[in-house]
């Protein structure tokens, strides 16, 4: 649902490097080394909470964290900086932004 709406705004952002659907653990990390990824989107039981996503921040400080609840409807965008916003707030060029680390 909102992973596949996020995918559509994302591809028309062709610097901005997603993975996508990713899953959090050694692989990802693996993934984020190999592929320099600008943001990961992955699910979660509380995409509100940045805790769940804070040693992923700080191993790379420039990610951006894209999380979606397991019911696919509703998700929040995290940085180190600590910048945590709801998904329904971001227009998708806010997004893009929020991604190239735009907004100040």
């Amino acid at each position: 649902m909102l992973s596949d709406i996020l995918t559509g705004v994302l591809a028309s952002a062709a610097d901005i490097i997603v993975a996508e659907n990713a899953e959090q653990g050694e692989d990802l990390v693996a993934e984020i080394r190999a592929s320099r990824v600008d943001a990961v989107i992955l699910q979660s039981a509380q995409p509100g909470t940045i805790e769940s996503f804070v040693s992923l921040l700080r191993s790379f400080p420039a990610l951006k964290v894209v999380a979606i609840d397991t019911t696919g409807r509703s998700g929040f965008v995290h940085q180190l900086r600590p910048y945590s916003v709801h998904i329904a707030q971001l227009s998708a060029d806010v997004l893009q932004s929020v991604l190239r680390a735009d907004l100040e």
